[in-house]
């Protein structure tokens, strides 16, 4: 899985992924960017609130459970760390606000065993939490 990245002016970015062109990065005006696009850390939360809701759409049409609405609410927190002072996320909170109209027996057994289970397949969180190696390499 490859993407491509170029730089457009200032902080702004723009990226293509498969055949899906002019995605922007951008950092908000607060962090000196021109506010045209998510920032870095933002995407991160993007990819990891949207992994761990299909892991668990997943889970949900596997086990024919009808839920009527799912909004996932995602919450970075960053700080300056020592000795440097650099910025960095320091933690990920997820929340699932899951909306089912008609609740029967087996599908309230079913979902909450997608409750128990769903995290365990996103990819995102979990390569996250286990220390995702990134090799960088710049050529010039």
């Amino acid at each position: 899985m490859k993407i491509s990245i170029d730089w457009i002016d200032d902080f702004g970015f723009t990226t293509k992924v498969r055949h899906l062109k002019n995605f922007l990065i951008d950092e908000p005006l607060s962090f000196k960017g021109s506010d045209r696009g998510p920032s870095p850390v933002e995407y991160i939360l993007i990819g990891i609130g949207g992994c761990l809701g299909m892991s668990f759409i997943h889970c949900t049409k596997k086990n024919d459970i009808k839920i009527n609405k799912l909004n996932i609410l995602v919450d970075g927190k960053m700080t300056h760390s020592s000795p440097s002072n650099q910025l960095q996320l320091v933690s990920v909170s997820v929340e699932l606000n899951v909306v089912q109209f008609e609740e029967k027996e087996k599908e309230k057994k079913n979902l909450e065993k997608c409750i128990d289970s769903y995290r365990q397949y996103c990819i995102v969180s979990n390569s996250l939490i286990k220390g995702l190696p990134i090799d960088v390499k710049v050529n010039y």
